[in-house]
């Protein structure tokens, strides 16, 4: 059975985001941000709910801001060191970016990397709607 990835953008500390398919396992969304142990925060992209992935001790490591990662909280919480943008929670699941939270994302921060700049509908695994979204 192949392992299930979700469509996600890297936000980091510094260079440009990109969007790829990251493992929906608890090592592949710590290795996307750097280790440690994981914290999400509820976000939005526009009018799309997302939810950003971030290291919990990153304050107490001393890690960098993000400001860019912490323009989507809408509590205007300082967010720390790489974080990692995936869709909204259901249930006990994380979900893939919708496409339109991608094209949010991009109308916002155009400098997005994706992998060849394919159509968005070629991205890759898991990329739906969220009303065509399966638990």
């Amino acid at each position: 059975m192949p392992k299930r990835t979700l469509v996600a953008i890297l936000i980091p500390t510094s260079g440009d985001p990109y969007l790829f398919d990251v493992p929906d396992t608890l090592d592949g969304l710590q290795q996307s941000i750097g280790g440690g142990y994981i914290e999400t925060v509820s976000a939005r992209v526009g009018d799309n709910p997302v939810t950003l992935i971030v290291d919990e001790d990153g304050f107490s490591k001393g890690l960098p801001r993000n400001a860019r990662a912490s323009a989507f909280d809408p509590y205007g919480r300082l967010l720390v060191g790489d974080a990692l943008m995936v869709g909204p929670v259901r249930g006990e699941n994380l979900t893939s970016l919708s496409i339109a939270a991608i094209e949010q994302f991009r109308a916002v921060v155009p400098s997005l990397v994706t992998p060849g700049d394919p159509p968005l509908c070629d991205i890759g695994v898991g990329l739906v709607e969220p009303e065509d979204a399966t638990s």
